[in-house]
């Protein structure tokens, strides 16, 4: 598939949206489950995944690395510091997902005896991780890059037992970073003190592999600037069992729509914003200043209910640091309802799957918004030129560019999309659940 191209109905009859499951939940569960494996601990049963290409990614490592943990424990009944066998390296490719990853990078130079080459999407090799690299380093790990730049994938890596009681970092280091470190730090030795100068690290990210660690036995503490984990280097004490809830980002999309469209859009199932883990369940706060708001029903299902007449309000202002998966659906939403912005914390959007501060600038120019880019900042004060007769979107083989334009098709009929296929890297299903919410689609 080249391009995908709407058309919003509204006569159509509109059925309740299915979400995905939060791979940003799951990914945390499914690193800390290999780390109990690897502790000899029974791993949290999990009824049910997201259906993604970033999970599929991580349960690709996780296979190799549970594959390599049963051949080095043989008959003990966990790991050693000085494995009885030496394995083979064995290649992981882990995909095109930044979290993959890290996660998994941090758990195989974490775990004595497992040799892996990790490798991934050549995409993902133009995204940072050195900084990852060096904090593992920094604490014992054998972590060689295989190509000519060696600071980038492939890795090859030996696990050690790894030790760095007191880890002293900057607010510009990834929250994924930090989280990878987190979920792992059962397999170093002793406690584990994460200190963060200044401010800017995702701190929802951060508060998301807190609260699962103590769902897994560990005990967390600390604040913005500081994690403490007292008993880190002790075998986790997993839940029987966990559930994965509904993806917020991927919400996003559809507050937009019902933003745009000014119809409600009804949800299968909704974790109430108030209970969720997700940073990104903020999007609940942002849509109400434009009028939008959120239902959540006694039986688990929601919806998402524009204000009628629409009320939106001449401009916005906000801080996006802690949710920048936002931004792209936020920014089109506020285009489409002529809402002047001004987003800061953004700098970051220039280090995801694409640069997609620039993404939004170029994409928006095509529909005639005139957005102004800052070190930290992304504005739109009202500027606007004439839009492109045939505009067709491009994603930039990001999932999210994808998603957040393609609800515009209800201000520009026909409007295209080229590369639809990215999205499965978090929501497969998103084209289904977009038909379901009235819009024809045609593929080309």
């Amino acid at each position: 598939m080249k391009e995908v191209i709407l058309r919003y109905d509204p006569l159509r009859a509109e059925q309740p949206v299915e979400l995905p499951l939060s791979k940003s939940v799951a990914l945390r569960v499914l690193t800390l489950n290999a780390v109990a494996l690897a502790s000899g601990c029974v791993p949290a049963q999990v009824r049910h995944l997201p259906d993604c290409e970033d999970v599929e990614g991580m349960l690709r490592g996780i296979g190799v690395y549970r594959s390599q943990i049963e051949r080095l424990v043989g008959c003990c009944c966990r790991l050693t510091d000085t494995p009885a066998v030496e394995l083979d390296f064995e290649r992981v490719d882990i995909g095109q997902g930044g979290a993959p990853l890290r996660f998994f990078m941090a758990l195989a130079a974490s775990t004595p005896g497992v040799r892996i080459i990790l490798d991934c999407h050549d995409s993902l090799k133009k995204r940072p991780h050195s900084k990852l690299v060096k904090l593992l380093r920094d604490a014992g790990a054998d972590i060689k890059g295989e190509g000519a730049d060696c600071s980038l994938p492939p890795y090859r890596i030996s696990g050690r037992r790894l030790c760095n009681p007191h880890i002293v970092t900057t607010s510009d280091t990834s929250s994924q970073y930090l989280s990878a470190l987190m979920l792992v730090s059962a397999l170093w030795r002793g406690n584990l003190d994460i200190t963060i100068i200044g401010e800017g690290v995702s701190m929802p990210y951060l508060d998301m592999s807190a609260h699962l660690l103590r769902r897994y036995g560990k005990e967390v503490n600390g604040d913005h600037h500081e994690i403490k984990i007292i008993n880190a280097g002790t075998p986790l004490d997993p839940p029987a069992s966990i559930t994965i809830p509904e993806d917020w980002s991927a919400i996003s999309y559809f507050y937009e729509l019902a933003s745009i469209t000014g119809r409600f859009v009804d949800l299968k199932r909704l974790t109430p914003p108030s209970e969720s883990l997700q940073g990104d369940s903020r999007v609940a706060d942002f849509f109400a200043l434009m009028g939008v708001h959120t239902v959540c029903m006694p039986d688990g299902s929601g919806r998402i209910e524009p204000a009628s007449p629409p009320r939106f309000p001449q401009e916005i202002s906000l801080n996006l640091n802690d949710t920048p998966d936002l931004a792209p659906a936020l920014a089109v939403a506020a285009c489409m309802a002529g809402v002047h912005f001004r987003f800061e914390g953004v700098a970051h959007l220039r280090h995801k799957e694409t640069d997609r501060m620039e993404a939004l600038i170029a994409q928006l120019r095509k529909l005639g918004y005139l957005l102004t880019p800052g070190a930290d900042t992304l504005l739109w004060s009202g500027e606007r030129i004439a839009p492109d007769p045939h505009p067709v979107i491009a994603t930039y083989h990001d999932h999210r560019m994808a998603m957040a334009f393609a609800p515009a098709a209800c201000k520009y009929p026909g409007l295209r999309i080229s590369m639809p296929e990215v999205v499965a890297k978090s929501f497969p299903g998103y084209w289904s659940e977009l038909e379901r919410a009235g819009f024809e689609l045609r593929w080309e």
